[in-house]
């Protein structure tokens, strides 16, 4: 009887399907098929795609018309691109508002008419008065579908199949699929237009062009951004204090400062907690400010941080704090960052751009380095010294693919010593963030155009050196996205 159970038991084993804690299908006749990856990935990640009851997913038999534009459509959808659309009708005499694919056929077919960058529609892939919508789709005509999701690339080759004429009326369409690497052809270089369609084939291009339709969501970069840094235990009060020792002015500042943090960080204080807090944090810093209390960094961050003092009133405090942070040695790096990233949002004097990057000389470490100069972008930006930002940022054309170049881009007579930063993934963020607040710094003077050109050139560099090369296509999203849409605009 034991035994009887135990086979029982290896029976339903071997071939129950096989479910992750995600519920992730998987297929019994995609095993060790060319396409098996994509497949899992536009079923199983994307879940863009289906399989079939019996876990099979069939992937050489061939996809219909209505199955693939429902693909497309959700794709679109997904990525913002495509809105589902009700209204309207089709006009073919063979499918009808009863039909299962009806609605994402109506709302493929008005995202094709109504973008003004498209200028086919879904009658022109599907002439005639019939769609035959459960007849299988050719790879021409699924490409010139999803030539409608398509973006600008950033290559520009030419198509090299030879069955696919430069007379042909969608030569653009088609070559562009062909730079963004959604269609590649076969290996004896013939695209074979005609050939049906089949599901493994669709799920290849479903992965493709999602990841191609996701860059639309990429925007320009609109703020300078900074790199990530591990938060210290809690929070900066610009002085060492000794809880053991507090003077009552202390203790006030100690406790405004940590309701002003809290509620930026909780945005509510609980019942039973206010004894814990100051009612009032800003007219205590105000109060102990009139009354010259001695920490005027802390004094001067928080109130113009947080404060509703106009602008003139904060940049006297940013004033103020330049004057005495020259002079000041006990302050760490952090420290003076935070101080700086909040005096630079007003038109402080000018030698302050010299002040950071002096204090990039007393320090090696390449983050905090890297953070120095992205504050001197945003200064340059938020005070509208945009001639004096283009010429600093002319050094940056042409660097070595490295921090350290980067980090003395524009220390021309005296170099800055770097920390060794060895991993390839930590080397690259950093460049990345040079790029892309470089990127921002332009297109704020107007240059978008060389904003373009010069981030196309840094990112072909990137995405062909032996160790930039080799990173996932996800660190470089960001970046295609940035040149995809800059492509757009201008």
């Amino acid at each position: 009887m034991k035994k009887t159970l135990v086979m029982i038991l290896v029976v339903v084993l071997l071939f129950t399907p096989v479910l992750t804690s995600h519920a992730n299908t998987f297929y019994y006749d995609v095993y060790n098929h060319w396409a098996e990856s994509d497949i899992y990935t536009a079923t199983n990640s994307l879940r863009i795609f289906n399989g079939y009851g019996d876990y099979t997913f069939r992937p050489d038999q061939s996809i219909s018309i209505a199955e693939y534009l429902k693909v497309l459509y959700k794709i679109g959808n997904e990525n913002k691109m495509v809105s589902l659309n009700t209204r309207g009708s089709l006009n073919y005499t063979d499918i009808s508002i009863n039909h299962w694919a009806y609605t994402y056929i109506l709302s493929f077919n008005h995202y094709m008419v109504s973008n003004p960058s498209i200028d086919y529609t879904i009658y022109d892939v599907f002439p005639g008065d019939k769609l035959n919508p459960s007849s299988p789709i050719s790879r021409y005509q699924a490409a010139l579908l999803t030539a409608t999701l398509n973006l600008p690339s950033i290559t520009d080759e030419s198509l090299t199949f030879t069955d696919i004429s430069t007379n042909n009326p969608y030569y653009d369409e088609l070559n562009l699929l062909y730079n963004n690497g959604i269609i590649i052809g076969y290996n004896n270089n013939q695209f074979r237009p005609n050939t049906n369609l089949s599901r493994a084939e669709a799920a290849v291009l479903t992965k493709r062009i999602y990841q191609e339709a996701s860059y639309s969501k990429a925007q320009l970069p609109k703020s300078v951004r900074y790199l990530r840094k591990e938060k210290s235990d809690g929070f900066p009060f610009f002085h060492q204090y000794d809880n053991r020792n507090l003077t009552s002015n202390d203790f006030n500042f100690i406790k405004a400062i940590t309701t002003l943090e809290y509620l930026e960080f909780g945005g509510y204080i609980f019942p039973g907690d206010e004894p814990l807090y100051d009612k009032t944090p800003l007219e205590t810093l105000k109060t102990l400010k009139e009354e010259n209390y001695f920490n005027r960094f802390g004094l001067n961050y928080y109130l113009i941080k947080y404060s509703n003092l106009s602008d003139q009133e904060k940049l006297n405090l940013s004033e103020e704090l330049f004057n005495v942070l020259q002079e000041e040695n006990n302050l760490t790096i952090d420290e003076k960052t935070l101080l700086l990233t909040e005096m630079i949002k007003y038109n402080v004097n000018s030698e302050i751009v010299d002040y950071m990057t002096s204090i990039k000389y007393t320090t090696v470490d390449a983050y905090q380095q890297a953070n120095l100069d992205f504050l001197i972008i945003d200064y340059f930006i938020n005070t509208d010294r945009l001639a004096e930002f283009y010429a600093w940022a002319i050094e940056y054309r042409e660097l070595s693919l490295n921090v350290s170049s980067f980090i003395n881009g524009n220390q021309l007579e005296s170099r800055i010593q770097t920390s060794t930063i060895t991993r390839a993934i930590d080397q690259f963020e950093i460049l990345n963030h040079y790029l892309l607040n470089l990127t921002y710094g332009l297109i704020e003077v107007g240059f978008t155009v060389e904003a373009q050109e010069w981030l196309v050139d840094y990112y072909n560099r990137l995405s062909q050196h032996t160790s930039y090369g080799n990173l996932d296509s996800s660190h470089y999203h960001q970046l295609i996205g940035t040149i995809k849409t800059l492509k757009l605009k201008n």
